[in-house]
């Protein structure tokens, strides 16, 4: 994890700030009560996206299909408004650097994305809505591709293979990731390999 400079999390709680040892600054590029797609933190040379919010700020945290289906109608607001507010449907591709506000979905869409360890169950309909979204803009713009890494273990069941289908479908690139022994460790490390030779 130590070359990577933007690290999108759905996790609340900051074990990744903690594990650089690093002081956290809040860099948020909007103002924002309940949904998180511009709040990110700056530890040391790295910016995390707490995209499911944060802990410090509990009315961020995303609990319920309520929360998620809003954070959908946000993301795709941003999106497909006119005039166009998200610098990458703008075709601005450089918009780090552009002086307009950004969100982790411009990141999302332009960058090669590796996912691991999220289900990528159907609840999270906003993220398999940006992947749907992120291969149709691909006949327009300079898409990364995603990549999913599934930890496969011995309890994998039908529903497991269907939504791997899905993704593929989907253009995402799903990697399998063998989990040992219950050896999580491991299979962690597997997949930071993996990610290194993608």
């Amino acid at each position: 994890m130590s070359d990577l400079q933007r690290l999108l999390t759905t996790n609340y709680d900051y074990c990744f700030e903690l594990a650089d040892g690093c002081r956290r600054n809040h860099a948020n590029l909007d103002r924002e009560t309940t949904y998180s797609a511009f709040r990110r933190l700056k530890v040391g040379g790295r910016e995390i996206w707490h995209i499911h919010g944060e802990l410090d700020a509990p009315h961020t945290i995303m609990l319920g299909l309520h929360q998620y289906a809003g954070y959908l109608q946000k993301l795709r607001a941003y999106l497909t408004q006119r005039p166009k507010t998200s610098p990458f449907r703008a075709g601005v591709a450089d918009f780090e650097h552009s002086g307009r506000r950004f969100s982790w979905v411009d990141l999302f869409l332009r960058d090669d994305v590796h996912i691991g360890g999220l289900t990528m169950d159907y609840v999270e309909i906003h993220l398999w809505w940006l992947i749907a979204y992120k291969l149709r803009l691909r006949r327009d713009l300079q898409c990364g591709t995603t990549h999913f890494y599934h930890f496969h273990t011995a309890e994998d069941g039908a529903g497991v293979e269907t939504r791997l289908g899905m993704l593929c479908d989907l253009g995402v690139r799903v990697h399998q990731v063998p989990v040992r022994a219950n050896d999580w460790n491991r299979a962690h490390n597997r997949m930071f390999d993996q990610i290194e030779a993608a």
